[in-house]
């Protein structure tokens, strides 16, 4: 049986997640099927039972254990593998949430500023808004592009974009 949206055979995914959790080589294992997580950084996923899982963490269980903390996370070795959709278990560690943030630091994943999907400022508008060589008011400069006023507050002050300008 096909899944009329994803054109994915029924069981075809387990089989794939088995043949990762018995995989002792090093290349990229690259899921193929359903992804979940930020538009443009997925992550694998796949219905275990009636829950929706990601397959970083059912690979680490099955081969490693269960998470050493409730909060730990299925991170990648960043100088091993930079591929989210990679589920090579060779690739894969538990890691917390503050390793996990400096493993993707270490990698040059972190987006920042211009770099973030859906930011309002880029580079040159943060040096006009600390120039601000009209003279213009920060709820002028706010309309002006299309943000807030506390937004450019933050921004002139350098709270935000500091060290980017």
């Amino acid at each position: 049986m096909t899944d009329p949206v994803t054109r994915t055979k029924q069981g075809d995914p387990r089989r794939f997640l088995d043949k990762a959790i018995g995989y002792a080589g090093d290349d990229h294992m690259i899921w193929p099927y359903a992804t979940g997580g930020k538009r443009d950084y997925p992550y694998p996923q796949m219905r275990d039972g009636d829950r929706v899982r990601y397959v970083t963490r059912m690979v680490l269980y099955a081969t490693v254990g269960p998470p050493p903390a409730p909060d730990s996370q299925a991170a990648h070795d960043p100088l091993e593998c930079n591929i989210p959709l990679c589920v090579n278990r060779r690739h894969l560690r538990w890691a917390s949430p503050a390793e996990n943030h400096a493993d993707i630091e270490l990698a040059g994943n972190r987006r920042r500023g211009g770099d973030v999907p859906g930011a309002v400022l880029d580079a040159a508008k943060v040096e006009v808004i600390r120039s601000n060589p009209g003279g213009l008011s920060q709820r002028e400069m706010a309309d002006l592009f299309g943000c807030s006023q506390s937004t450019i507050s933050r921004v002139a002050t350098g709270q935000t974009w500091s060290g980017w300008v």
